[in-house]
């Protein structure tokens, strides 16, 4: 199954919806992701640019809600 980063942030949002965004540093967002019980099965290659458009991603998905 492959996986977009629309789907990582709608999983972060679930799981995190406490979470501070802004300040979250990629390495945490990296562990973050990887510790998501929806993703265990996937192998996910996430990059430097990959983590920053996640983050990204997540953020507006926060402002719309």
């Amino acid at each position: 199954m492959l996986i977009d980063n629309e789907e990582i942030a709608e999983f972060l949002e679930d799981n995190y919806p406490e979470e501070d965004i802004s300040p979250i540093k990629l390495s945490y967002l990296e562990e973050m992701i990887r510790s998501l019980s929806e993703l265990e099965d996937e192998e996910i290659q996430l990059s430097k640019e990959i983590l920053q458009e996640i983050k990204e991603t997540w953020l507006a998905l926060r402002e719309r809600s």
